[in-house]
């Protein structure tokens, strides 16, 4: 399985903190899940560690802001995991070759 951090910026609140996540999914109508809620104000950052994702595949995320002002969407974006490397299963060589 392949893993992905996502980082995100707060550029305005609107005046009132905000709770900040990520949508994210294998489609780019990232209904698959959403990172852990963060309370955030104008400047600070965040992001979130994504675990179990499948090798080799497209994934489409972007940030929401949320206060009792509205709703904001950040710019949706996308990257692909990496491909696993194939594992080649090596024995530790003996130092004094074969003994008959």
């Amino acid at each position: 399985m392949s893993q992905a951090t996502l980082n995100g910026t707060l550029i305005d609140d609107g005046g009132e903190a905000c709770t900040c996540y990520f949508e994210y999914g294998d489609t780019p109508a990232m209904v698959d899940s959403t990172t852990p809620i963060t309370g955030l104000v104008t400047g600070d950052t965040f992001s979130a560690l994504i675990l179990g994702l499948v090798p080799g595949t497209t994934y489409y995320f972007r940030a929401v802001a949320t206060n009792s002002i509205g709703t904001s969407f950040g710019v949706v974006r996308s990257f692909t995991t990496l491909r696993d490397v194939p594992l080649v299963p090596t024995e530790i060589p003996s130092p004094f070759g074969v003994m008959i």
